[in-house]
């Protein structure tokens, strides 16, 4: 890897990884405003950031950034790994990745905005539901946002399997590790989808089973395929 060439696709992932920089800093500063209303109540040194971006608008953002930050890094590596294992470059390999880009982006943007104005009770409660906040820890957004997320998945899954299926298909003592590695990823994808086993009506102890299974198979998983 270390004397790779980096195909059009690959130098395409460079914006992720900015991405990733730019919300690890801001979850961080969303951490000291939500550390901070601990001390000082409904201001920030005088301010009174309450009025338009409450506790509960802070700690959601922060979380939410902690958990996407990180999924967008493994995103950009999936996309990165995929053509320098293989040494092939897919037709339009470049165009799915920005299009994928561009996906992350309106998501991250609509989810955020969203679950201020739930939290801000501007929308309705099927609005807030499928728009806003849904009002469980580490499944904030809205299920618009989720479906979406999901669908992004489906479309990483397919874009690093097609660029890793020449190497997949190779019968040499790496293949074996390659076979596992994809299959992990997509476990990864499908299991985000225990993410939408509960309606705006489930019973809050069927939610928050499959709440759990998010957590840990999805965000765990990444950390075990990844790490």
């Amino acid at each position: 890897l270390l004397g790779q060439v980096a195909t059009p696709s690959m130098r395409a992932t460079l914006k992720y990884f900015w991405v990733v920089c730019a919300l690890l800093v801001v979850q961080v500063m969303l951490g000291v405003v939500t550390a901070h209303y601990g001390v000082e109540g409904q201001h920030l040194y005088g301010i009174p950031l309450s009025d338009w971006a409450p506790y509960a608008v802070t700690r959601t953002w922060h979380v939410q950034l902690g958990i996407l930050w990180i999924a967008v890094a493994w995103l950009a590596t999936g996309l990165y790994i995929g053509p320098a294992v293989s040494n092939h470059e897919p037709k339009g390999q470049k165009l799915g990745v920005d299009i994928l880009f561009g996906a992350v982006v309106f998501v991250l943007v609509g989810s955020m905005i969203g679950q201020w104005l739930g939290v801000m009770q501007k929308l309705g409660l099927a609005e807030n539901f499928w728009l806003g906040h849904q009002g469980y820890e580490y499944t904030e957004m809205g299920r618009l946002w989720q479906i979406l997320l999901f669908v992004g998945l489906l479309l990483w899954l397919f874009l690093v399997g097609r660029s890793m299926w020449p190497a997949l298909r190779r019968p040499d003592e790496g293949r074996h590790l390659l076979v596992l590695f994809f299959l992990s990823a997509t476990a990864i994808t499908l299991f985000f989808a225990a993410g939408l086993m509960w309606e705006r009506q489930t019973h809050l102890s069927i939610a928050s089973y499959w709440r759990w299974w998010v957590v840990h198979l999805w965000v765990e998983g990444f950390f075990e395929v990844f790490a």
